[in-house]
């Protein structure tokens, strides 16, 4: 095992969590005053959203790692994009902007990078 394995085998699992938090703090932010009269609704709506995060986390940890590429980095593609847009046209704050758009070509990069594999041929 190279010691660039090694490496991956411990940044992996890291980065598997890194996403997952990505994506709870978009699904927070999107229920987190859901605004409906009736209570049962807002109830409904955050259990819904807690079930749609528990299912997302338990399958990018068990994917493997050119199937994570793709997934896991597509979803913060996904919230990125949504975050800037929310950014844009909701809470005019510009300042959002220039850290989702790097995570948005960060995670470009990552599902991009997933169908070379990971050794280089000299």
């Amino acid at each position: 095992m190279t010691e660039r394995d090694k490496f991956l085998r411990i940044l992996y699992p890291v980065l598997k969590f890194g996403v997952i938090f990505v994506i709870g703090k978009v699904l927070y932010e999107l229920v987190a005053e859901p605004g409906f009269e009736v209570q049962f609704w807002n109830g409904f709506l955050h259990l819904v959203t807690l079930i749609v995060f528990l299912a997302l986390s338990v399958v990018l940890i068990a994917v493997s790692r050119p199937n994570f590429n793709v997934l896991g980095f597509f979803l913060v593609m996904i919230a990125a994009a949504f975050n800037i847009l929310k950014a844009v046209f909701l809470h005019h704050s510009l300042m959002e902007i220039p850290e989702n758009f790097l995570l948005l070509l960060v995670a470009l990069y990552f599902m991009t990078s997933a169908g070379k594999g990971g050794h280089h041929s000299h």
